[in-house]
């Protein structure tokens, strides 16, 4: 096998990207599962509206539960999309993620009197995301070359 002038071996290139391409990577994955938690309170609120306390929802949000249900769905299948579309580095994708996120963490923060646990992990999970893309996202669209 041939090396290069660097002393790589031929068919194998040197990267620019640091370590933090990671986070990015990490941060789509995060948004992934953040989207399927929304998506599953969302099927939850729909096929089992009894343990969601709804008087709560009515109040903070002025909504039926039914409709909480549908736009926590669709919102959430709304960040798996993002997610997925993040690996690929581009801009748009990370654009959509950090405002996916950033509703997202805003939403939860409205709703943790109603499930304090379940919207403060997923406040965290947010967080992570906004971070890493924000911070590191370009070094993953020079990396894939897009």
């Amino acid at each position: 096998m041939m090396a290069d002038q660097r002393g790589m071996p031929a068919g194998i290139q040197m990267s620019d990207a640091t370590g933090w391409v990671a986070s990015v990577l990490a941060g789509a994955a995060l948004l992934v599962l953040a989207g399927a938690l929304h998506a599953m309170t969302g099927i939850a609120a729909l096929a089992r509206p009894e343990i969601v306390e709804e008087d709560r929802v009515r109040v903070l949000l002025g909504a039926d539960l039914t409709t909480v249900g549908w736009v926590h769905l669709v919102f959430g299948l709304l960040e798996v999309a993002a997610g997925v579309a993040l690996l690929t580095g581009r801009l748009w994708a990370r654009v959509m993620a950090i405002a996916l996120a950033s509703i997202s963490t805003l939403a939860n923060f409205l709703l943790v009197t109603v499930n304090p646990v379940w919207a403060v992990a997923v406040m965290s999970i947010n967080l992570l995301v906004i971070y890493a893309v924000a911070r590191h996202g370009s070094e993953l669209e020079v990396e894939r070359g897009t």
